[in-house]
């Protein structure tokens, strides 16, 4: 293979700028075939460069970039193109013979280098910071993610270019036209353009030779789906609305448990027939019987187990190759297409929503010709939330386009165009080629991908529970809660704004209904709580924990020598609550009081328990009626451990080889029957200093003799 010709073009725009080390530095080159061009209105060589053949001078009225496209049309016949600022220069003697070598070696068109950065200030060299792999292929795709990445990719100096391909870009680019918008040409004509971070270009950092910001396109778009959009609304396309409801959830085995919970509250308000497609990969038995336990119970409700195909799952995999490194469930609706080919419309839901009322009105949203209706997502999930809107995420990503960012837990979907534009195919290719760019994964995939090309929604169709705080709704006008954010109703949160903790109540008490009626055969239980301060922050604590156990049958008896007044948070959480009651008892002792509220519980089972004491886990409960139901138990107990404030750290309260042997005076965390107890054998005195005690699991158990 011959070596090919390069012409250097160096654009003189100031006749005071000493071309001296420029030439010198392109002289030292080991390359034999290139010549440098120096260019301008009044171009000058310096010597020796004057009677040097590689060295010559072209006069132009100007040195804008479609000039020198003209120049390479019509004067130059190089193979290839390098254009260099007389400032700069080539960072060693084999710069242009490794990147001739490379653009032989990979049958490139177009080489765009990474740069070192010299301070001609502070006389340092600033060396990139080498964040991806050897050589990246530039494509349609990702090239404007490598603009915003790399400044190297903003300057067209240093790059690589044929010189046929250059004449092309530059033929309908615009007298005023900056680099980055030629860079966007190049990428987009070329045939096979390559990034790389090699640095054989050295760009000097002077007061007015400064590398530029990143220029946002306009108008920003990542696909032709725009295009066909506007295609659909002129051909008066109307999308077709199946009768049943059609909705997909994608799960794995860390969120099965609460899928249960959503389903029930979509049964329950369904006024039309519904179908709900769970989408997963592995699932245990007794995960996909708590799903189907709905079909038997619900008319026209029907819960369709739909495992991922193996070769979707092998093609989802090779988004980890390029740089995914989180669950790879959310992207399960990239495929939802082809997994549902008779499903013509379908509604998207996370694992995190709960739907409040009847889905018709979200399912009969007319999309306008786009291929997804969405709800905005104003950076309302970020802690902290940004006080600029620019400093939000969606504007990071669209540029001034932010305010158009969606949030992705809910979909209402097109199917029918999907399929007919084969858009799954072009989404897949564009996500394996920019998902090393991505801050939340599959939801900016579908902002970038499907940006210009979806039908906004009313704020009821995914209301995110950190909204209440910026743009309050009642609930009685949304029709699905979305609870964006690390505390998941289902976990103990005791860090949970008070904004959010109606929200959260309606999910809990959502999911005990279920539980009590899913699992019939759990025995109520009754939690005893007493506290001497019902403003102590401390009490929020021991009732968070237990309104957060993942058990059906469950009130709370709340006892307190004090009334709460209407502004205290214990009144807010009675209100918030239905299965939370508080009884006043002036009676001296906790042990009088705990005596009354025994006549109120509902059950048999009681759960004592006392502020600051708290459960750990959402699981407790259940753990600790199971074994006391299999063991036919008098009563059971969790082992406590307390908080050491002083040493951070949790300490064993000490036992008796796990023998357990209870006085009238510790009753704390134990579960006992009524038919067991005395009419005065319940007292909550601890024996032990308790500064705050936490009840964990390794668990006691005592069978009744």
């Amino acid at each position: 293979m011959s070596e090919p010709t390069l012409a250097l073009l160096i654009p003189v725009t100031d006749l005071t700028i000493d071309l001296k080390p420029c030439c010198t530095n392109l002289a030292q080159q080991d390359y034999p075939h290139w010549t440098a061009y120096v260019i301008g209105q009044a171009p000058t060589l310096p010597e020796p460069w004057t009677t040097d053949d590689r060295f010559q001078q072209l006069t132009v009225p100007d040195v804008t970039l479609p000039t020198l496209g003209h120049l390479a049309q019509t004067q130059l016949t190089s193979d290839l193109i390098m254009i260099i600022d007389p400032r700069d220069q080539l960072d060693q003697p084999d710069s242009l013979s490794e990147l001739v070598a490379l653009a032989q070696q990979l049958d490139c068109d177009l080489i765009m280098p990474e740069l070192v950065r010299f301070d001609e200030q502070r006389s340092t060299y600033l060396f990139p910071n080498l964040w991806r792999q050897r050589e990246e292929l530039i494509t349609y795709n990702n090239y404007h993610f490598l603009i915003r990445a790399s400044v190297a990719m903003r300057v067209v100096v240093g790059s690589l270019i044929d010189r046929h391909l250059f004449a092309q870009a530059t033929t309908t680019l615009p007298r005023e036209a900056s680099s980055q918008t030629l860079i966007r040409q190049l990428c987009r004509q070329a045939r096979h353009g390559i990034y790389t971070d090699r640095h054989p270009y050295i760009w000097h950092l002077q007061a007015d030779h400064q590398l530029p910001e990143f220029e946002w396109p306009n108008p920003l778009t990542f696909s032709q789906l725009p295009q066909l959009v506007a295609a659909n609304q002129a051909a008066g396309y109307q999308a077709p609305v199946p009768t049943t409801i059609s909705i997909a959830i994608c799960i794995d085995q860390n969120v099965a448990a609460t899928i249960p919970t959503l389903l029930y509250s979509i049964a329950t308000h369904a006024k039309r027939p519904t179908d709900i497609y769970v989408v997963y990969d592995h699932l245990p038995a007794a995960a996909k019987a708590d799903l189907t336990w709905f079909n038997d119970r619900f008319p026209n409700f029907r819960v369709i187990l739909t495992p991922l195909r193996a070769a979707d799952r092998d093609l989802l995999r090779r988004f980890t190759l390029n740089g995914h490194k989180g669950n790879l469930t959310t992207f399960y609706r990239l495929v939802l297409p082809q997994l549902l080919p008779d499903v013509e419309r379908l509604i998207y839901l996370d694992a995190d929503t709960l739907v409040t009322s009847d889905l018709t009105a979200l399912w009969e949203s007319d999309l306008a010709g786009n291929f997804l209706g969405v709800v905005k997502d104003h950076g309302i999930g970020a802690e902290p939330r940004p006080k600029k809107k620019e400093d939000w995420w969606g504007y990071q990503l669209l540029g001034s386009d932010g305010d158009e960012y969606f949030n992705a837990g809910v979909l209402l979907m097109d199917l029918h165009l999907f399929r007919q534009y084969s858009v799954s195919l072009y989404l897949y290719e564009f996500v394996i080629e920019t998902i090393i760019f991505y801050l939340l994964e599959d939801q900016d995939a579908l902002n970038l991908f499907f940006h210009g090309a979806v039908a906004f929604l009313p704020l009821e169709h995914n209301y995110i529970t950190k909204f209440v705080d910026i743009e309050p709704q009642s609930m009685q006008t949304v029709s699905l809660l979305h609870y964006l954010g690390p505390r998941k109703p289902w976990k103990i949160n005791f860090d949970l704004p008070a904004s959010q903790r109606a929200a959260t109540a309606h999910y809990r008490a959502t999911r005990r209904t279920w539980q009590a009626i899913a699992h019939a055969e759990q025995p109520a239980v009754t939690a005893l709580v007493d506290t001497a301060n019902p403003d102590d922050n401390l009490l929020e604590r021991t009732l968070e924990s237990l309104l957060s156990q993942d058990y059906g049958p469950l009130e709370i008896i709340v006892t307190t020598p004090v009334a709460p007044t209407p502004a205290s948070p214990l009144t807010r959480w009675a209100k918030e609550n239905p299965n939370l009651t508080i009884l006043v008892n002036d009676a001296p002792s906790r042990l009088a009081r705990q005596q009354a509220a025994r006549q109120h519980a509902i059950s048999d089972l009681l759960l004592c328990l006392a502020a600051p004491d708290y459960l750990d886990e959402v699981t407790a409960l259940s753990q600790l009626v199971a074994l006391q139901q299999k063991e036919a138990a008098s009563l059971a107990c969790a082992q406590a451990t307390e908080w050491l404030v002083d040493q951070s750290r949790f300490m064993v309260l000490p036992n008796v080889n796990d023998v357990i042997s209870w006085g009238p005076t510790d009753w704390n965390g134990v579960l006992v029957t009524q038919a067991t107890l005395q009419p005065d054998a319940l007292e909550f005195d601890s024996k032990y200093p308790v500064k705050q005690r936490c009840l964990r699991h390794n668990l006691w158990v005592k069978v009744k003799r």
